[in-house]
C-alpha cells in the first residue's frame, strides 16, 4: 500500500489527522497505589466531615536506625496540630521480616478504634506488591485509611499536602 501527502484543505474536517499526537502518560505501580491510598484517605475525611476529630494510631518500624521516639513525637505533634485525635496505643515494630505490629494496627482500626494508621512514608509499610494492594482494598472496604507524614502537614489546612 502506498501513501501520499494529504492536502491540508482535505483534512480540515479530520482534525485528528492534522494534530500532533499527545503523549499518553500511564501511572507507575507506586503512583497508582498512592492514588488508591489517597482516595481511601479522602473518602474517610469526607465521611467524617467536621462531625468529630479524625482518630488515628501511629505505626513505626524500627529499621535502619530509625529514632522511633523522635518520629512518634513528630507524628503526634503534626496530627494534633491538624485537629486529629491520636490514640494512646502505639504500634512500634522491631526490625525483622515478620510484622505483627502492623497487622495489630490494621486490626485495631478495622475494629473501629480509630479511622486510620499514621506512619512516616511508604517504605515504613512492610508490604510489597499484591499484599499491599490487598491491604489497601481491605482498609477501603472498612472505611479506614493509611496516611503518611506528608499528608498531615499542618500548613495545608483541611487537606493533604501532596
Amino acid at each position: 500500500m502506498r501513501y501520499r501527502h494529504a492536502d491540508p484543505d482535505e483534512l480540515e474536517w479530520r482534525s485528528w489527522l492534522t494534530e500532533t499526537p499527545k503523549a499518553r502518560l500511564m501511572p507507575t505501580v507506586e503512583g497508582h497505589l498512592g492514588a488508591v491510598r489517597r482516595a481511601c484517605y479522602d473518602d474517610v475525611l469526607h465521611r467524617i466531615g467536621g462531625s468529630r476529630p479524625v482518630r488515628v494510631v501511629i505505626y513505626l518500624r524500627a529499621s535502619d536506625g530509625l529514632d522511633t521516639a523522635y518520629w512518634d513525637r513528630t507524628l503526634d505533634t503534626r496530627a494534633t496540630a491538624r485537629g486529629w485525635s491520636v490514640g494512646e496505643q502505639r504500634f512500634i515494630e522491631a526490625s525483622g521480616s515478620f510484622f505483627p505490629e502492623f497487622e495489630r494496627a490494621c486490626q485495631h482500626i478495622t475494629q473501629g478504634h480509630a479511622d486510620g494508621i499514621l506512619t512516616i512514608r511508604r517504605a515504613t509499610v512492610p508490604l510489597d506488591g499484591q499484599a499491599y494492594v490487598e491491604r489497601l482494598d481491605r482498609l477501603r472496604e472498612q472505611s479506614t485509611f493509611l496516611a503518611f507524614l506528608r499528608q498531615v502537614d499542618p500548613t495545608h489546612p483541611g487537606g493533604s499536602s501532596w
